[in-house]
């Protein structure tokens, strides 16, 4: 999972973009991706059809993530505040977890 950079949904397939620059897509839903994914807690939805994973995420503004390939990915007005919120408690608790032995 750490290897996934986004995920992108289209037509009920889900692109996978690796680190690796590799694709890989997969026919089934978002929800579905996204029920799979997003409880290991560094995977989000920042907008509809998008999937993103905060280890991979290199900068932040109030409208999107750069990401470690320098690839951009929207984060819509609608979640932008729960979005942030997840964001920020996944670099704090990052930190915290640096600085403990």
């Amino acid at each position: 999972l750490r290897r996934i950079l986004y995920t992108e949904c289209y037509n009920h397939v889900v692109t996978l973009h690796m680190k690796d620059h590799e694709t890989y897509h997969l026919r089934t839903s978002h929800s579905q991706m996204e029920e799979l994914l997003t409880p290991c807690g560094f995977i989000v939805s920042p907008n509809k059809g998008v999937l993103v994973n905060f280890y991979e995420v290199i900068g932040a503004t109030d409208d999107s993530f750069t990401l470690s390939d320098g690839s951009s990915v929207p984060i819509s007005r609608r979640k932008r505040k729960e979005v942030m919120a997840a964001y920020t408690l996944f670099r704090f608790q990052k930190l915290r977890s640096e600085v403990q032995p």
